[in-house]
């Protein structure tokens, strides 16, 4: 659902409550989104030239279950994390009110960082995404816990645009596959269950960790890029102490009142 679409901050909210996703179109601006992709551009390459690769993979087990006519030794996907340590504009981006006030809407007052990362998926072989929530990833005791997708190219569905299963964080956390890759099993859960949601570059996604959610492979001459920023309530503490990162904890807004 386009939050244009909702008149409230009330509406909105209860959307997300009730599917466990929200779009709000045109956070930023084109001019802004393309000085932001170049910022992001520019630390990925620094980065590949200092080590081998940013390559995400997924293991064959699993990529050839997925559905999809791609090589599964060609799929990959570029992955920064903790990009606001490699940049002072980034890290000034995380805290944006144009972004943060949405969280603020939709999980309270108070928002903490739990961490950042940036995927980019190549063109034609951008890898698909299995279904899977979050919460297997960095488990906490309550719900808070959600992401917000920025998207630095208009996603589609031909390059491998975000999709939810609209209400089934209501089902809480599910069964995984493997502990590494902690994916839902893709017979019961594959790709063409996903609900697609196609959007605007500079426009963002927001989905609960407990939403079920994935993507198809990138099959348009482009790259398709998205920065992710995820975040908690401070009080919403974790079960377990993993997927720790920079800056882990940050005050978005509001404060910690632990």
């Amino acid at each position: 659902m386009d939050g244009a679409m909702l008149g409230s901050a009330e509406e909105r909210r209860r959307f997300y409550e009730e599917q466990g996703y929200l779009v709000v179109p045109d956070v930023l601006p084109p001019g802004e989104v393309d000085e932001i992709a170049a910022e992001l551009d520019d630390i990925t390459a620094r980065q590949r030239e200092r080590r081998s690769s940013l390559e995400a993979a997924w293991p064959g087990r699993y990529r050839t279950q997925l559905g999809v006519d791609l090589d599964p030794d060609a799929f990959r996907c570029d992955s920064l994390h903790d990009v606001q340590r490699h940049s002072a504009r980034l890290a000034r981006l995380i805290t944006d009110p144009r972004i943060v006030d949405t969280f603020v809407e939709l999980i309270g007052p108070n928002v903490a960082l739990h961490h950042t990362k940036y995927h980019v998926k190549p063109p034609e072989t951008g890898a698909p995404f299995p279904l899977h929530q979050d919460h297997p990833h960095f488990p906490h005791r309550g719900t808070s816990m959600m992401l917000g997708a920025l998207l630095i190219d208009d996603a589609t569905p031909e390059n491998g645009c975000l999709g939810v299963v609209p209400g089934s964080h209501r089902q809480g956390p599910l069964p995984i596959v493997g502990p590494e890759e902690k994916y839902l099993d893709p017979a019961e859960y594959p790709l063409d269950a996903l609900t697609l949601v196609p959007a605007r570059r500079g426009s963002m996604l927001f989905f609960s960790y407990l939403t079920i959610h994935g993507s198809p492979p990138n099959r348009s001459g482009a790259p398709r890029r998205a920065l992710f920023i995820q975040v908690r309530d401070p009080a919403d503490p974790p079960t377990e102490l993993t997927h720790l990162s920079h800056a882990q904890g940050l005050m978005l807004a509001g404060t910690d009142p632990g």
